[in-house]
């Protein structure tokens, strides 16, 4: 019995646009008999993701420390894996997070992860994002900011008046506020 077996290398190059392709394997014997094998397919894949839109949550993060990143990100074939880095206002990493898939699909899908600040100074932080396709197609991208601020505003109390007061008198509370970091959203007087 003669068995002869050929081995065929196929590059696909820069001719073929994106998508699935189809093929067979076809033998021909010396009695003329030349079935054709199962249809395989391979897809070429050469885009890298899409991110269509990134949620802070919050866009402050005050004593908590965690920011939620929310990330829609799309691709053809399927998303392989998201992560978001956290960079300080020099551009070094302060630590990443990796997204997980949370609603729709590979292809179409919203991707989420939680980042905790440890040690890091108050300030503005970059967040920038990684996407890969399961071919190894990747996106890099800064989608935003958010503000660290675990520091408390300064508050002082600058006069009272009258200093003395009958328990129907208006009382005049003036107060300073400030804060490095967010600044000042509002301040309140009140009875303890």
């Amino acid at each position: 019995i003669a068995t002869d077996l050929t081995v065929s290398t196929f590059t696909s190059g820069s001719s073929l646009a994106d998508g699935t392709y189809y093929w067979k394997v076809k033998s021909k014997d010396g009695a003329g008999n030349d079935p054709d094998s199962s249809t395989f397919t391979f897809t070429l894949d050469t885009t890298p993701p899409t991110i269509t839109s990134t949620i802070f949550t919050p866009t402050i993060i005050g004593t908590t420390a965690q920011v939620t990143i929310t990330k829609t990100v799309t691709d053809a074939v399927g998303v392989a894996s998201v992560s978001a880095t956290v960079n300080n206002s020099a551009g070094v990493s302060v630590g990443s997070v990796p997204l997980s898939l949370i609603l729709g699909t590979a292809q179409s899908g919203t991707w989420r992860g939680t980042f905790t600040f440890t040690a890091q100074p108050d300030g503005t932080y970059t967040v920038d994002d990684i996407a890969t396709d399961t071919a190894g197609n990747v996106v890099r991208e800064t989608d935003g900011s958010v503000l660290l601020d675990r520091t408390a505003p300064l508050v002082s109390i600058v006069s009272i008046t009258p200093s003395v007061a009958k328990p129907t008198d208006s009382v005049t509370v003036a107060a300073s506020s400030t804060d490095a970091t967010s600044g000042i959203s509002g301040l309140t007087v009140r009875d303890v």
